[in-house]
């Protein structure tokens, strides 16, 4: 079925590009697009579904750099606004591109949106244009409030009762911190909030508010999992966790299912107007599906900007006593059941090798890198 194609399609990065079936995608009249809003880029590519062998074929695709702005205190932020104009820049590039290569009739049947996860996005919801930058996944901004919440600041019996209900425990890597600490330190969103001016959401939400001509406030669950607000079993935001950390329910979107025929459609002035958004899902729920791992039991390890590891865990929710995040992993049909996954993650991978070319200067280029690692032994006791 098409939504679940464009779902699939989300994590691109993991299916093979065939030229051997381009050709005679180029005859055909529908394909389906994803787009892929990550860390370090945002990309979209245009696929189209085979019959014979059946597959998808990878036509074409096209990416833009996201600049991310790091500061000391361990912040990292990126412009929530030039993230929307490069995704406007690769739907003309996207359309242009068809125009030039496919037969006349060529149309985007449908879209699937995968995104960089927890990070955390506030809008005036009167003119649609952010307050204040974008507070990344990585950010660390928040450590010592997580730190004062842990020791105490948030009693232990209420940590517990987060950690079942959310699946995950107190960390900077999650919205709830992010959503309190700009409540409480950015003007721009605290005045907002008291006029009933913000809104706020992941970067799924913030697409979808962009692309559905700021209509339509929504999160997929797979992302509202990531916020430490959401109640897992139940798919609602948990009142308890708003009041603990001075979230009002008004600023958040509404959530969806992860597949459906549309959860919204694009009208945005822009050369994929009326095409309908069949699937979203955050980057590692979308690796998990994209590697197929879809039974019980299934695990897939990606290794990108940071590493994440992710098994699924059917429709039953596990606790972690080990250190694990409990999450969702996709909800396929607003009447399906949920699938659950754990997953463990690690902030810095590939971006260690960013940092020793960039910041540290150590080598010009990775191919540089693997050459030093190669020209010695061993590492003579030094670790990184």
């Amino acid at each position: 079925p098409l939504p679940l194609l464009a779902l699939l399609a989300c994590s691109f990065r993991l299916l093979t590009f065939r030229p051997d079936c381009v050709a005679a995608s180029l005859m055909s009249s529908r394909f389906f697009a994803a787009l892929d809003q990550g860390t370090s880029s945002s990309r979209i590519a245009l696929y189209k579904h085979v019959s014979s062998p059946p597959s998808v074929c990878k036509v074409t695709s096209f990416s833009r750099p996201v600049r991310v702005e790091s500061r000391p205190g361990g912040i990292a932020s990126a412009d929530a606004r030039s993230i929307w104009l490069d995704t406007l820049h690769l739907f003309g590039s996207l359309s242009s591109w068809m125009s030039e290569h496919c037969e006349g009739g060529a149309v985007v049947a449908s879209l699937g949106i995968t995104n960089q996860r927890e990070t955390t996005v506030f809008w005036d919801a009167e003119t649609g244009e952010p307050l204040t930058d974008a507070i990344l996944w990585l950010d660390r901004r928040t450590s010592s409030t997580i730190d004062g919440w842990k020791a105490g600041g948030i009693p232990p019996v209420e940590q517990q009762r987060l950690q079942r209900v959310t699946g995950l425990p107190l960390a900077c890597y999650f919205s709830n911190g992010k959503i309190h600490h700009a409540l409480t330190n950015v003007p721009a969103v605290a005045e907002a909030a008291a006029a009933n001016r913000l809104r706020v959401g992941t970067i799924d939400s913030w697409l979808m508010y962009r692309l559905s001509g700021k209509r339509d406030h929504l999160i997929e669950v797979s992302n509202a999992s990531r916020t430490g607000l959401m109640d897992l079993k139940t798919r609602e935001w948990d009142d308890g966790a708003l009041a603990t950390f001075g979230v009002p329910r008004g600023i958040l979107p509404r959530i969806v299912e992860s597949s459906s025929a549309c959860l919204t459609t694009i009208n945005c002035d822009s050369p994929l107007d009326g095409v309908p958004v069949t699937g979203v899902l955050g980057d590692q729920q979308a690796a998990l599906l994209g590697q197929g791992c879809v039974e019980p039991g299934d695990v897939k390890c990606t290794y990108g900007t940071g590493c994440f590891m992710l098994q699924n865990t059917g429709d039953t929710v596990h606790p972690s006593q080990s250190g694990l995040l409990t999450t969702v992993g996709w909800q396929l049909g607003a009447d399906a059941p949920l699938t659950y996954a754990l997953e463990g993650a690690i902030a810095v991978c590939g971006a260690g090798v960013n940092w020793l070319i960039n910041d540290m200067g150590l080598v010009s280029s990775v191919a540089q890198l693997n050459e030093e690692a190669a020209s010695v032994s061993d590492t003579n006791g030094c670790t990184f």
